[in-house]
């Protein structure tokens, strides 16, 4: 699945791993621009606003649920789809936290998935 126009991608993940899921994107064709944390985030997001967001919300549980729900509430920011990418156990059996405002949630072990998630939240279901 190749973007029909570069979508722009920030991704924010503390893990060391990350670079390999931002190298998975790229190779679809999407620009990704991976921050390390939260701030660095907020940061990113006041210079411009990404086609989607990925977090992992692992790390900082608390604080990534409430930075999507603070996106989520603002007019600017409200449309973003936001895709939790995580590592959380918690996921199998649906974690209130994790999957609080965010528009998907896959596990990081899943990360081939990530290229046709993304194209289904920017270009709607395939038929």
């Amino acid at each position: 699945m190749v973007p029909m126009a570069i979508e722009n991608i920030l991704m924010v993940d503390e893990r060391p791993d990350r670079e390999f899921a931002a190298y998975i994107l790229q190779k679809e064709g999407y620009s990704v621009d991976v921050v390390g944390g939260l701030e660095q985030a907020r940061a990113r997001l006041a210079q411009g606003r990404p086609d989607v967001l990925i977090v992992d919300c692992q790390p900082a549980c608390a604080e990534s649920v409430q930075l999507v729900e603070n996106l989520k509430s603002d007019p600017l920011t409200a449309e973003i789809p936001i895709v939790a990418f995580t590592a959380c156990p918690h996921l199998a059996d649906p974690c209130p936290t994790c999957q609080s405002g965010f528009d998907r949630a896959i596990p990081a072990q899943m990360v081939d998935q990530l290229p046709a998630t993304l194209d289904e939240l920017l270009r709607g279901p395939v038929a």
